[in-house]
């Protein structure tokens, strides 16, 4: 997919534009969680300034970072690395939510991702790839 394709074009309501995203990353409250940052293209870097995150994506290698956020709320962020024409446009939303939402989430998630188009079943572990 191209960049293009996850920018919100328009302002919904409650949104910020150049700031939100199509699709956000939902994170329970108070929780560990545990990050594995790649990139398929070029150098990016994921950052989240109100949780002390920065962690470069890198082309075939895997990155890992942890944050914990403990309060409620939608916190912004954006690539950190030049990395491109189209740098100024890639925008970072985790919105943290209490267990209860993020259980909820998890099984929305579940019911519009789980079969996705091109979606590969591994005989050997049972596991969706996409």
């Amino acid at each position: 997919m191209r960049l293009a394709e996850f920018l919100v074009r328009d302002e919904p309501p409650q949104t910020f534009r150049l700031l939100d995203t199509d699709t956000r990353i939902v994170v329970p409250v108070g929780k560990v969680v545990k990050m594995l940052v790649t990139a398929s293209d070029v150098l990016h870097s994921w950052a989240i300034p109100s949780f002390g995150v920065k962690i470069d994506a890198v082309p075939g290698r895997l990155n890992e970072t942890w944050f914990q956020a403990d309060e409620i709320g939608t916190y912004y962020g954006q690539c950190s690395e030049i990395c491109g024409i189209r740098h100024a446009y890639m925008p970072i939303v985790v919105e943290v939510v209490s267990e209860e939402d993020f259980k909820l989430w998890v099984e929305k998630a579940r019911a519009e991702y789980a079969e996705a188009p091109g979606s590969t079943r591994l005989a050997s572990a049972g596991r969706q790839v996409h």
